[in-house]
């Protein structure tokens, strides 16, 4: 069980770097929203920021399930559902990141709301995992551009843009699906001595 557990830890980690990195290539790196420094680099992103993204996503889902601790798994259409608005607010921020920012953001604190409305069970929770993911991992961005790594081009608090804190709320219901799925783990059957043995 634990084997399994860290398992779909680790796959649930991946997938989501993958999607980050998909994200940040062609939504943030190609449309100027931040320029990398250290090198190698593929079109523009450092090759380093894989393992980065990695590691935030694995803390990204242990964290998620103590907001979803005990919470039955999604269905795979809601979790892509889930999976596609996050994506959209990526998009949205590289597209619409140099129009005016505070219609970006009070767009994705609408659409949230909305979200949060049409969601019928654990609300309270993805509010406070929404909430806590906004507040904490646009900063760690800005540790890791302190370090100098990257910039973002447009630097409003701890370096980074203020919509990005707005962003980071699409990002926790999709964290919550992946941490639900991985903490819930089948356990495996108990053998009974008195019925193997007849």
């Amino acid at each position: 069980m634990k084997n399994s557990f860290v398992l779909r830890l680790l796959c649930a980690s991946f997938v989501f770097a993958l999607s980050l990195c998909i994200g940040d290539q062609f939504f943030h790196v190609r449309n100027g929203v931040l320029v990398y420094h250290v090198g190698p680099f593929v079109t523009g992103q450092s090759v380093w920021v894989w393992p980065i993204f990695f590691a935030a996503a694995v803390s990204f889902v242990i964290c998620g399930i103590g907001f979803a601790w005990k919470c039955p798994p999604v269905s795979p259409a809601r979790a892509l559902v889930n999976g596609m608005l996050a994506m959209g607010a990526y998009y949205a921020s590289g597209v619409f990141h140099d129009a005016r920012q505070d219609l970006l953001i009070a767009v994705f604190v609408l659409v949230w709301i909305v979200r949060l409305v049409l969601q019928k069970q654990y609300a309270f929770r993805t509010m406070l995992a929404s909430l806590t993911l906004a507040l904490c991992a646009a900063p760690m961005e800005g540790f890791v551009s302190y370090l100098g790594l990257f910039d973002y081009v447009q630097q409003d608090v701890a370096r980074v843009p203020w919509w990005l804190f707005a962003a980071y709320l699409h990002a926790a219901p999709t964290v919550l699906d992946l941490s639900r799925w991985v903490q819930n783990v089948e356990p495996k059957p108990a053998l009974h001595m008195k019925g193997a043995l007849g």
